[in-house]
């Protein structure tokens, strides 16, 4: 009875996310963000940090939902779907900053050093949004496709399932996906 209970309680939140609900919404929020919080200072992160990293996961978590891409399964939950968005997010942030050297450098360096840093952040935005205007184009088939596989670390078996396809042809089209999403960023 506990889990049928469980089962309501989850499927009624993705109802109330789905009709954007802010009080739902709030609370999801609220209830998530501590999990959150401790896994990335546990894990070589800070407040700061914890706090960008949790307002990407929600606002990737809602889009999801929105967008239908989470599909409701009994022995899941929203908060878990949600930490592990979260916790793909910080390690990707780990995985980025893993080979960069950290060195004390004298003050003299530092307005340069800072002149680097942004326009480094300058051109990784422009290439982020260049990306993301790519995947708007490649087509909604490619996209969850390729954020299947890169974002969510689905296996080429699971995107097969997800799509009710063999998993040479899931194989096939990531590939294709990947060679379109090239071209695109060509032509850009």
């Amino acid at each position: 009875m506990k889990k049928q209970s469980r089962t309501k309680d989850q499927q009624y939140k993705l109802n109330e996310i789905r009709s954007n609900n802010q009080r739902v919404l709030q609370v999801i929020y609220a209830e998530n963000f501590e999990k959150v919080r401790r896994y990335i200072l546990n894990n070589s992160g800070t407040e700061d940090m914890a706090k960008d990293v949790y307002q990407e996961a929600f606002l990737a978590f809602w889009q999801n939902i929105q967008q239908n891409k989470f599909h409701f399964q009994p022995n899941h939950t929203l908060e878990g779907y949600l930490f592990q968005i979260a916790k793909y997010k910080w390690l990707d942030n780990l995985r980025q900053n893993r080979n960069q050297p950290i060195q004390s450098l004298p003050d003299e360096y530092s307005l340069h050093v800072k002149d680097e840093k942004d326009e480094k952040e300058k051109k990784w935005a422009e290439v982020n949004h260049q990306l993301n205007l790519a995947l708007e184009e490649l087509g909604d088939e490619c996209k969850e496709t390729l954020l299947q596989f890169y974002f969510y670390r689905n296996s080429l078996k699971k995107i097969a399932e997800y799509f009710g396809i063999t998993e040479n042809s899931a194989k096939n089209k990531k590939y294709r996906c990947i060679q379109k999403l090239k071209e695109i960023m060509v032509k850009q």
